[in-house]
């Protein structure tokens, strides 16, 4: 059984007390056995995410005209023993990866470094982009978080 990038945050939660392995990590094993036996996953997105997905071409796009660079989607999924993960983008050159979140209104995203910081740990995105700098052998990675106005239906 393979951990996704996007759920490594899952399994480092600190136990309390005398526990050697805490409650959200037992958690998450458990869910990972659910969908490895039988396919079952507890989240079919939200409207968060489809903003993010609908968004997601526009906010590759934006990175790359920030760095000077024309970027495209990645679509190679990657895997060790240990994990498997599909990164935003990939630039060989720079041994770079680049993951677009797309912040859902004004007062989600963050303007400022400190909390750019804060929301990446808080969300567990450190460790997903650090499963993607073990994936693909990079030696950055950068999270690029973006506002657009938009209205989804």
């Amino acid at each position: 059984m393979k951990v996704r990038c996007s759920s490594i945050s899952k399994f480092m939660t600190k136990p309390k007390g005398n526990n050697k392995i805490s409650e959200g990590a037992k958690t998450a094993v458990r869910e990972l056995a659910r969908f490895h036996l039988f396919g079952y996953e507890n989240f079919d997105g939200n409207k968060y995410t489809a903003k993010g997905n609908q968004l997601e071409e526009q906010a590759i796009k934006l990175s790359g005209f920030s760095r000077g660079l024309v970027l495209k989607k990645n679509s190679e999924r990657k895997e060790n023993d240990w994990v498997s993960g599909e990164c935003d983008i990939y630039v060989p050159s720079r041994k770079l990866i680049i993951d677009t979140k797309c912040s859902w209104d004004i007062g989600s995203h963050p303007f400022f470094p400190e909390e750019a910081e804060e929301k990446a740990k808080k969300s567990g995105y450190d460790y997903q982009m650090q499963g993607y700098m073990w994936l693909w052998e990079a030696e950055e990675a950068q999270i690029d978080f973006v506002l657009f106005p938009t209205r989804l239906t």
